[in-house]
């Protein structure tokens, strides 16, 4: 449930709104179950009504899932928040809580703000005025932030039908679509087939929508527009492949039949009459330069060091990049660059709107265009010098900013390549006790792991130092952390071995961890990206190919090798082991990761993490389950798919079953699905017994049984929860 009472004022004002006076004000008994929150502005810019979020962790039997809350800003005053619990303890109280606030922070500042609980009889008022008001007809489906309109409808071929300000179309009628191109050139707008209204409370509303390219091969889309109580709009769109990769001979690479080849994909906005004159930034420092004529931003490369990696090989195995950087058109002039974060503003005369494009050069190839009343956004350029391949199952994400606004008013977009990041308290962390054995100010760490854990955020040996001898960039790459280690004894000492972890012992958990300790916003930073990356590209999305893989995370690339067209899955036609092809890749049980994507939902109330951190469950009962096997009829014993490690008729201790015991208490305590919990303990049943003969399992056998300690630690873990 959303908590509309988490705020006194709420007006739709561009800036956090507050309210000073003596009826704001806390008693000090209620200070002292505040849980601070510090927001870190790292950009070195000073931040104005910038939407954030963050899960506050709380102990078990302490707040009700109807208790509500206030925000106060470091001078006592309340401020308008957006609260939900996203997890509960068994007893139902409350584990998790989102947060959303509008934030203002000075440039390279903590600012800190404090949660705390609303007593049972509230100073003022507990119903004051909604900011953001949703109206629904038959058709359309209408958003409303002061004088910012949104009006979605479903059925048609328009993502948003109209974007109004102050009563003007900002955004003309069909005002902003989605077309694709495919390998044959034809385009094809894409159906929106269901708009519904998602979470709506004081600080933001939802609209979700999905849907589909006629035409197109299957291709669907998907995502939501979340309006904020002072204007912004904020676009997220995913692009799916549904269809089953055909892995012929056991291989997973680009150019498998079940790939989609295409031309181009953009959305293409019709703005309103007037907005003739464009302001852009290429980064937030830059100088805005401006024209009133066509314009056009190409990000082709990451414009890095080695923008040419083999990283980037496409389906022929070639590398189809032809120019590092960037480059602008406009006005019969040209220049070029090598990384772009552009922001832009278009002005009328009585009219603004600005887009903000975050992680354009990260995710290229990436286009931004003007031409007359048209404004497009190429996600997949048709300027890409080669055909753009989804591969079956897989996704890729955009994220766009809109503001809309009077013709001479502020609103560049600048400040979305690097939002800011909240951090909670970590001793309101440790006292809640979500996260079992988590480290203490006064237990640190010892010297050695200090050392590598600040070696992962600076110098030569950083995980973002990392990013640039494989060209770790690009919509496919980006976010993902390069297994350097598997070139340890490689003997082409002027080749970097491609490998990728796929999330390989939940580093993302790791990360997220590591953020929540420090608040140092780079763990926060390496996370987002992972966690996003994952969750498109990692996990095979499509319910067309057998259980044993339908939902499945990807494993590792193959030890010692290039990735080369396997991308992020294995193997390829190109791996060969002393004369032997390596083949058989696709999602496993010994390589099941949820906890990190649990934790980035409970801190982002990202709904896609939510059901990903499920599906990976679901994925893991599906595959042991003999009804849905080829010879399902023939006799429905579970399959073992679930619980052997190394040798198909292993399922002692290992990791098979560890990592999927894991897998299923994080779902357990996600969903509070029994099935999750009843199947862990199936699993710990079929591999461990009180009477068993443990010098017989040869867990001394270090090549093949070393995992055991995951299964361990799987085991205690279960004996924590369950206790």
């Amino acid at each position: 449930m959303t908590d509309v009472n988490c705020m006194t004022d709420v007006s739709p004002a561009r800036s956090p709104a507050s309210r000073s006076g003596e009826a704001a004000r806390q008693s000090s008994a209620e200070l002292g179950s505040a849980i601070t929150l510090g927001v870190h502005e790292s950009l070195g810019l000073p931040r104005s009504g910038e939407p954030v979020t963050t899960g506050v962790p709380l102990p078990l039997g302490q707040y009700a899932t109807d208790q509500a809350w206030r925000l106060l800003d470091s001078n006592g005053t309340l401020i308008v928040c957006q609260t939900k619990p996203t997890a509960t303890w068994p007893d139902g109280s409350v584990r998790w809580l989102s947060v959303t606030w509008l934030a203002d922070a000075a440039a390279g500042s903590v600012t800190e703000f404090r949660l705390v609980p609303q007593p049972a009889s509230p100073l003022e008022s507990s119903s004051p005025p909604a900011a953001i008001v949703a109206d629904r007809s038959a058709d359309d489906l209408v958003l409303r932030a002061g004088d910012t309109h949104c009006i979605f409808a479903a059925g048609g071929t328009t993502l948003m039908r109209e974007l109004k300000q102050a009563g003007e179309s900002v955004l003309a009628k069909r005002a902003l679509r989605v077309i694709a191109t495919g390998a044959a050139g034809r385009a094809t707008e894409g159906v929106v087939e269901e708009v519904s209204l998602g979470e709506m409370g004081p600080v933001f509303a939802t609209a979700h929508f999905r849907g589909r390219f006629p035409r197109q091969h299957e291709l669907r889309f998907f995502g939501h527009f979340k309006l904020f109580a002072n204007g912004l709009l904020r676009l997220e769109l995913t692009l799916h492949n549904p269809r089953r990769a055909r892995h012929a001979g056991g291989f997973w690479e680009l150019g498998d039949a079940g790939s989609i080849l295409l031309q181009d994909v953009s959305l293409s906005l019709h703005l309103g009459r007037a907005l003739g004159d464009l302001q852009w930034r290429e980064h937030a420092a830059a100088e805005p330069l401006q024209t009133s004529g066509a314009w056009r931003l190409y990000q082709e490369s990451s414009g890095g060091v080695n923008w040419q990696s083999a990283n980037h090989v496409d389906r022929s195995g070639g590398v189809p990049l032809r120019q590092r950087g960037y480059r602008v058109e406009y006005d019969g002039r040209q220049h070029s660059g090598l990384r772009a974060s552009p922001s832009l503003v278009l002005r009328g005369t009585t009219q603004s709107l600005a887009v903000g494009l975050p992680e354009f050069w990260k995710k290229f190839p990436a286009a931004v265009e003007r031409n007359g009343d048209k404004l497009r956004l190429g996600l997949l350029p048709r300027e890409f010098p080669a055909l753009h391949e989804l591969q079956a199952g897989e996704q890729t994400t955009r994220v766009v900013w809109f503001r809309a606004g009077a013709a001479g008013e502020e609103i560049d977009l600048w400040w979305c390549q690097q939002p800011l990041a909240v951090a909670v308290d970590p001793q309101a962390i440790q006292d809640s006790g979500v996260i079992p054995f988590l480290p203490t100010a006064s237990q640190p760490p010892r010297r050695e792991l200090a050392g590598s854990l600040a070696d992962m955020l600076e110098g030569e040996s950083s995980f973002f130092a990392k990013r640039e001898p494989i060209d770790e960039y690009g919509w496919r790459n980006f976010g993902e952390l390069w297994a350097d280690h598997e070139g340890a004894n490689h003997n082409a000492a002027d080749e970097q071995v491609i490998s990728h972890f796929n999330n390989q012992y939940d580093p993302l958990h790791g990360l997220l961890v590591q953020f929540l300790l420090t608040g140092d916003p780079r763990w926060w930073r390496l996370a987002d990206a992972l966690a996003r990356h994952v969750m498109d590209i990692d996990i095979y999305h499509t319910d067309r190919d057998k259980p044993a893989y339908n939902g499945g995370l990807f494993w590792h690339t193959d030890h010692y090798f290039n990735a080369g067209r396997a991308t992020h899955r294995s193997f390829a036609t190109t791996m060969n082991h002393d004369g032997r092809q390596s083949h058989g890749g696709g999602p496993g049980n010994e390589q099941s990761y949820n906890s990190g994507l649990a934790l980035y939902y409970y801190l982002t109330d990202d709904p896609r993490a939510r059901d990903v951190a499920l599906g990976l469950a679901d994925w893991i009962i599906a595959a042991d389950d003999g009804a849905r096997h080829l010879l399902g009829l023939a006799s429905s014993e579970p399959t073992g798919g679930a619980s052997a490690t190394c040798l198909a008729d292993y399922h002692g201790p290992g990791r098979g079953a560890g990592n999927a015991i894991h897998v299923l208490l994080e779902a357990w305590l996600l969903s509070g699905g029994e099935q999750y919990r009843e199947f862990a303990e199936t699993l710990i049943r079929r591999t461990i017994h009180p009477y068993d003969d443990v010098g017989g399992r040869d867990l001394l056998n270090f090549e093949i049984r070393w995992s055991y300690t995951v299964h361990l630690q799987a085991l205690a873990r279960y004996l924590e929860l369950a206790r």
